[in-house]
């Protein structure tokens, strides 16, 4: 029987650094056709800080060991970000601290408290909201890190008109016993409103990426036993854009991964020939400017 795996809603806020900022907003009727220029405006030496929270649910199945055993976390803590220079082009480099995170967490009526340590990344942010950094997005990342991206070319879009896409390319935790290759998703956003709210111009924009109907497929060695793992995850977003700041005023996101480890090489219709144990984990993630 495989063992059982480390739950890896846990790792739902690594890559979510590069989160942007909450903030409340007064709905208002928006104007279909309505277009507005989406673009970020950094500005060198700027400094700023926000609050993270972050609640995971996560359940198991499949052996009758495992049978009804999940687990439940709640994460907070806060997030600043340095910009140091920015080029010619608007490319921001920009250094991008967590502090200590405090993490409980809950599993089968135990609940226990730990504190993971402060990081510093380095990430290079782009006008249209693209991100490079020096370690590659986690699935649990995806919520956040990828929908914050703006129409390419000179930004423009329409209430109503056009989505546009992105890709990003995630990496699987290392908790999981073995080195995977990562899968591409590509999230696709779409402008719903443009709103005045105090003083400043807010569109709103919905994201959503998927790789349900082409879930990711691999045979590996886990804890030294031959399994088939499977990933299908679903991922919705609402972003607020500042328009007059150019910066990101909100963003929430709710992701659902059902993970699929089968003992023994894939067979059709299932993830193994042996003992199959799946896990779903249910990631709820906001930011708030502080």
């Amino acid at each position: 029987m495989i063992r059982r795996l480390t739950p890896i809603a846990s790792l739902a806020l690594a890559g979510a650094i590069l989160a942007p900022s909450a903030m409340a907003h007064a709905a208002r009727p928006s104007v279909t056709g309505q277009a507005v220029t989406l673009r970020y405006r950094y500005v060198a030496g700027q400094t700023y800080s926000y609050n993270l929270a972050v609640k995971a649910r996560a359940r198991l199945a499949g052996a009758a060991s495992l049978a009804g055993s999940g687990s439940v976390s709640s994460t907070t803590g806060t997030i600043r970000y340095h910009l140091v220079r920015v080029d010619p082009k608007g490319v921001a480099t920009a250094d991008i601290t967590t502090s200590a995170l405090r993490v409980k967490v809950t599993v089968n009526g135990q609940t226990r408290t730990v504190t993971a340590p402060s990081t510093t990344q380095r990430a290079y942010l782009g006008a249209d909201g693209s991100q490079r950094t020096s370690a590659g997005s986690t699935i649990g990342a995806v919520g956040i890190q990828s929908l914050g991206s703006l129409p390419p070319g000179n930004g423009s879009a329409t209430v109503g008109g056009p989505s546009w896409s992105s890709k990003a390319k995630v990496t699987l935790p290392s908790s999981l016993g073995a080195a995977l290759p990562p899968f591409q998703v590509t999230t696709t956003y779409t402008l719903t409103a443009v709103n005045p709210v105090g003083g400043s111009t807010i569109a709103t924009i919905n994201g959503s990426n998927s790789n349900a109907n082409a879930p990711f497929k691999i045979n590996t060695t886990i804890q030294g036993t031959s399994v088939s793992l499977q990933l299908r995850e679903t991922t919705m977003a609402t972003t607020l854009f500042d328009v007059t700041a150019g910066r990101l005023a909100s963003s929430t996101a709710h992701q659902v991964l059902h993970l699929t480890i089968g003992q023994g090489g894939a067979t059709k219709g299932n993830a193994g020939s042996g003992t199959t144990v799946s896990e779903d984990i249910t990631t709820d993630t906001s930011v708030t400017r502080v």
